[in-house]
């Protein structure tokens, strides 16, 4: 029997996954909502994100670099509508 549970086991709130990631826990929540990093519920509905997927992301880096991308994107107006009257 083991004492201690191994990082597949352990859960992370999103404050704390998002200070790892070194992102915000709105972008977290993203991540989440697209499919970039799974979840599980607490009963009261919480979040909780599994260490070992969040190191793995941490290891890839480039979902999160991608999901900020879209943020940008979406955020900011194209050159071209800049130009317009």
């Amino acid at each position: 029997m083991k004492d201690t549970p191994d990082d597949s086991e352990l859960l992370l709130g999103p404050r704390e996954v998002a200070r790892l990631l070194g992102v915000t826990p709105r972008t977290v929540a993203r991540l989440s909502r697209d499919g970039i990093l799974s979840t599980t519920r607490t009963s009261g509905g919480h979040r909780r994100f599994r260490l070992d997927e969040v190191y793995a992301l941490l290891k890839s880096g480039d979902a999160i670099r991608d999901s900020e991308q879209q943020k940008s994107a979406q955020r900011s107006p194209s050159p071209e509508a800049r130009r317009a009257p």
